[in-house]
């Protein structure tokens, strides 16, 4: 008799993925089994989607990663559950500091393992940084950042960590992306992220005077809870100020290409859940938390091949390995 797919998909997760009791404290697999299910599925949930909550122009012509080495950014919506945007806010608040702009991070995967797990290995978003970088993402840093009510912190334009001054008008494959996940609404009074588009891919230069302004180019994003945001770290981008009653927050997560230093923060329930993740094989997922065995093969394997169709094979290779 054949199952209907959710049930196979349900089935496959429930004997690859159990819950560990015996662990002290138990370990939380949930999240693991819930994101290996949709890595099964091959469920891709709003790469590139846009909605009336978006200002901004219409993309649906082109592909994910067109628009990304285009524009410099891809648009996710819905990323995370309510579950865990609640919780992920909860935690926030309850360390937030008056009147200013604060951060929270290192202890995410031991405070929060299912709910940081959740946020940060999405596999839309894997899928699609596969698709600029080839299969060589590491998770670099993971954190929650606040800017309070009555913080006086406006517009700063900048460009994110490992970031350059772009020489020329070619896409240059990103060091570093960063993934905002957004914990409310955004609107008018709590402030839009800015853009602007393009400035990945030229020589865009602004005076201190000039980052704190407003700008012709910006694109404002009014993002919904729970939506998302990948950007490439050269492109420029601002905060807007939050003149909002309440704090606005998102979670902030860069991942690194694998060649890199990874900054992520070790703790004994990080080492619990990359344990597991060995134990089940998925190759993508250990190379997510540093762990990559075939890292020098692939960094020394002449180059003399196209670079698509060598990632593609690297990546059904990978994918081979899941629930091997």
């Amino acid at each position: 008799m054949k199952y209907p797919e959710e049930v196979e998909i349900r089935a496959r997760a429930c004997l690859l993925f159990v819950r560990c009791e015996a662990a002290d404290p138990p370990m939380p697999w949930r999240a693991v089994n819930n994101l290996f299910a949709l890595a099964e599925n091959r469920e891709i949930r709003g790469i590139g989607a846009l909605s009336d909550n978006w200002l901004c122009e219409s993309m649906s012509d082109r592909r994910p990663a067109e628009s990304f080495e285009l524009d410099g950014y891809a648009l996710f919506e819905r990323l995370l559950s309510e579950k865990a945007i609640a919780v992920l806010r909860g935690m926030a608040l309850s360390r937030r500091l008056e009147r200013e702009i604060y951060a929270t991070g290192t202890d995410l995967f031991e405070v929060l393992p299912e709910e940081t797990l959740e946020a940060v290995a999405q596999p839309p978003v894997l899928d699609l940084m596969e698709d600029i970088v080839g299969p060589a993402v590491q998770l670099d840093s993971v954190s929650v950042i606040g800017v309070a009510t009555g913080c006086e912190a406006g517009i700063s334009w900048h460009r994110d960590p490992f970031g350059s001054v772009p020489r020329g008008s070619e896409f240059q494959k990103p060091l570093c992306f960063n993934l905002l996940i957004y914990l409310q609404d955004l609107d008018s009074v709590s402030g839009p992220l800015r853009i602007i588009p393009g400035s990945h891919r030229e020589r865009f230069l602004m005076t201190e005077r000039d980052r704190a302004l407003a700008h012709k180019r910006e694109r404002l994003l009014f993002a919904k809870s729970g939506d998302a945001v990948l950007l490439h770290n050269n492109v420029v981008h601002s905060r807007s100020p939050n003149l909002s009653a309440h704090d606005r927050l998102h979670v902030s997560v860069l991942y690194t290409l694998n060649l890199m230093r990874q900054h992520l923060t070790q703790s004994p329930m990080l080492e619990r859940i990359i344990a597991r993740i060995a134990e089940i094989g998925d190759r993508r997922m250990m190379r997510l938390f540093g762990r990559d065995e075939s890292f020098w093969a692939r960094n020394n394997c002449g180059f003399m091949s196209d670079e698509v169709e060598t990632w593609l094979a690297w990546r059904e290779a990978d994918r081979a390995t899941r629930g091997s």
